[in-house]
């Protein structure tokens, strides 16, 4: 078979550049083509059909069952002494799948023969820094790098520096003890989860105890390890915030681990004895994972093997993100034995689908190889209009969370500036809206994109000309047949209408027959064998002359009062107001010449003619009528009265000037009297002087 690799090349870094400290996962680059070979990494559509019979949104032991099915269909049991390939050794396996290919990259030699076992560095677990082998594994020189990115040469050691086969799940629990060994069974055999591992984090401080987080570094019961091969820091033993003795492995080891770990609890799932001997135990994760828990294979099928901490190895995953080397490794096992794949490398999401399935929507093939967006969308199968009268309906909504239908979650919209979370009985005014769904998970809000909510008066449109659009209604002058050029929809379908004059339920045919006035109209479209019926519009008829209305101020003289005695109250009856012949007296004003408002209590003082209009304003606009006359008089009372004081005035008259005269003559007869007397009195002394 032809032999290449897909890989990460870093032609700025080589192993002759010992004095820069190299970056261990870096972008892969194509250096040779490795299409159809074990070096391939698979793309995604070639993944996700190996994850077929998952569908999207399966959690829980849903998915934990479906992945234990999947990932035990094609494997191969390997000899613990073997590897890549069924029989073969496992140290040779090694060379392979714990190669760093960024500092040895694959050379053309290898393409047509077999991949190098010697002069090439791979990373261990525990250790930061790769190893450079010489000879082999184990035996000879190796090198290192330090924290300077020099090359440091060492020689291995027996119990002291060397290399060990890792078992990242412990095999003491599930796949050790009893009648078989763990060196005959394949989950003791899993390349997956048989990682190269330095022999102090290996031996000395993992052992068996399961993992998890140190909570106190410097308390007595804690032990630090370091490493005999590179001098650096393997990680501490001690108490997590349980009580349980624990093993805390390096930062950079803390994702790798994790997903060892789900990869292990995934595919061991079940308890099946499957090969007679060769037993598959079930396996799980829990939080409460000790030294007194461990199993024999045979022993977990009535209980799986509780291996941990189950909430540390979530951290880990998510705080450690899965790496090229990573990749790459789980490619070059499945690949190269024909064996299987941890899915946990593939779609990091779906760790939490299956042991936090409360934190989780379930699995989602949005991202390969990497966390999945948190992003939160709806989106609708048809648009959302609804007329005002009608409930609405959100069930063409769709909200998927990370790709996975969420199902109906809470619908808000700013309703007048407010938020306002709508239900089906939620009623707004005409209008489009902007509404958005949110949705919590692991007590983290998401809140959506945002979809236009429509509401119309009427599924019924009614298409007018702007023409003859006088806001929400019509307006046309006389003369005129709108009806020709309206156009009607209902559910976005042609419709033929009838237009229907509301005030005495009859069709008008034809617009220009219509007089000047104000007209309530519907229109009736006739849909399938059902009648839908439009909402109340107003039709305003104009003159043609162009103005928009006549106020006009009649008086019936049989009923109105035109003449009015002093402090009569004014009476409106007998006068009507009409607005291009519409009859408006009830909403019109009358006005008197002084600007004062002719209310019913309004007293006619004086015997001046009053001049009153009508006044009456319309969009806006102030409308004057003609105007009349009313005279002020007085009444027969008023008359009787004012009479009386006359005849009273003119006898008192007539009284004095006959007194006057009575005096007068008296006078004179006085004055007669006396002169009588003198002439008397004068003849008297002349006759006594002749005397």
């Amino acid at each position: 078979m032809k032999i290449c690799l897909l890989l990460s090349l870093l032609s700025s870094l080589i192993i002759s550049n010992v004095g820069a400290t190299p970056t261990f996962n870096r972008p892969i680059q194509k250096a040779l083509d490795t299409t159809g070979t074990i070096y391939e990494d698979l793309s995604e559509a070639k993944v996700k059909a190996y994850y077929s019979d998952v569908k999207v949104g399966d959690k829980g032991e849903t998915l934990l069952t479906k992945l234990d099915t999947i990932l035990k269909k094609n494997i191969k049991k390997c000899n613990y002494g073997s590897g890549t390939s069924a029989n073969s050794k496992a140290w040779n396996g090694y060379y392979l799948t714990e190669r760093n290919w960024e500092l040895s990259p694959l050379e053309s030699s290898e393409l047509s023969g077999s991949y190098k076992t010697s002069g090439i560095w791979i990373n261990q677990l525990y250790c930061k820094s790769p190893l450079y082998i010489s000879n082999s594994i184990n035996s000879g020189e190796y090198k290192y790098l330090d924290n300077n990115g020099v090359e440091v040469t060492n020689t291995f050691a027996s119990s002291n520096r060397q290399i060990d086969r890792e078992h990242v799940f412990a095999k003491s629990y599930g796949f050790n003890g009893g009648d078989i060994s763990y060196e005959n069974l394949t989950v003791g055999c899993d390349p997956h989860n048989l990682h190269a591992g330095e022999h102090q984090g290996n031996s000395a401080a993992h052992n068996n105890l399961p993992y998890g987080v140190v909570v106190n570094k410097s308390a007595t019961t804690t032990t630090a390890y370091t490493s005999k091969m590179t001098g650096e820091s393997v990680g501490y033993t001690g108490l997590d915030k349980n009580g349980i003795k624990v093993y805390e492995p390096p930062e950079q080891d803390k994702g790798d681990i994790a997903r060892t770990c789900f990869y292990m609890a995934a595919c061991y799932h079940k308890y099946d004895e499957h090969g007679g001997t060769d037993i598959f135990p079930a396996l799980t994760l829990t939080n409460d994972s000790n030294t007194t828990k461990t199993k024999d294979v045979k022993q977990t099928a009535t209980s799986p093997a509780e291996y941990g901490q189950l909430d540390a190895l979530l951290d880990w995953h998510k705080a450690d993100p899965v790496s090229n080397f990573e990749i790459h490794r789980n490619n070059l096992i499945y690949n190269s034995v024909g064996l299987n794949r941890n899915p946990f490398i593939d779609y990091p999401d779906w760790v939490d689908a299956c042991f936090a399935p409360s934190k989780s929507v379930g699995a989602t093939f949005e991202s390969l190889n990497k966390f999945a967006e948190k992003k939160f969308v709806i989106s609708s199968s048809t648009p959302l209009s609804f007329r005002s009268d009608q409930n609405l309906d959100f069930s063409s909504i769709k909200f998927t969370f990370t790709g996975v239908d969420v199902g109906t979650q809470d619908i808000y919209a700013k309703v007048k500036g407010v938020e306002t979370k709508l239900t089906s009985t939620t009623k707004l005014d005409e209008g489009t809206y902007k509404i958005y769904a949110k949705f919590k998970l692991d007590d983290q809000s998401y809140t959506s994109n945002e979809l236009d909510l429509t509401i119309v008066s009427s599924d019924l449109k009614i298409n007018i000309p702007e023409t003859y659009k006088d806001g929400n209604d019509l307006k046309i002058k006389i003369g005129e047949n709108i009806i020709p050029q309206i156009t009607t929809t209902y559910k976005d379908n042609a419709a033929t209408f009838k237009m229907i004059n509301v005030d005495n339920d009859e069709e008008i045919f034809d617009t220009s027959t219509l007089q000047n006035g104000i007209y309530n109209i519907r229109f009736d479209v006739k849909y399938g064998t059902e009648t839908y019926s439009s909402g109340t519009y107003k039709l305003t008829v104009l003159r043609k002359s162009g103005n928009l209305h006549d106020l006009v101020l009649e008086i019936d003289e049989s009923k109105a009062k035109l003449k009015y005695a002093q402090f009569e109250k004014f009476d409106s009856i007998g006068i009507k107001v009409t607005l291009d012949d519409i009859d408006i007296t009830s909403t019109a004003t009358l006005i008197n010449k002084a600007g004062e408002k002719m209310t019913s209590d309004y007293q006619i003082v004086g015997f001046d003619k009053i001049e009153i209009h009508a006044e009456f304003e319309l969009d806006g606009i102030k409308y004057t009528s003609n105007s009349f006359t009313i005279q002020g008089e007085l009444s027969i009372v008023q008359i009787l009265i004012i009479a009386g004081v006359i005849l009273a005035t003119l006898l008192l008259l007539v009284i004095f000037i006959g007194t006057s005269k009575s005096r007068k003559k008296k006078r004179k007869q006085v004055k007669t009297f006396e002169n009588v007397v003198k002439k008397a009195s004068k003849a008297i002394n002349n006759n006594k002087k002749r005397r």
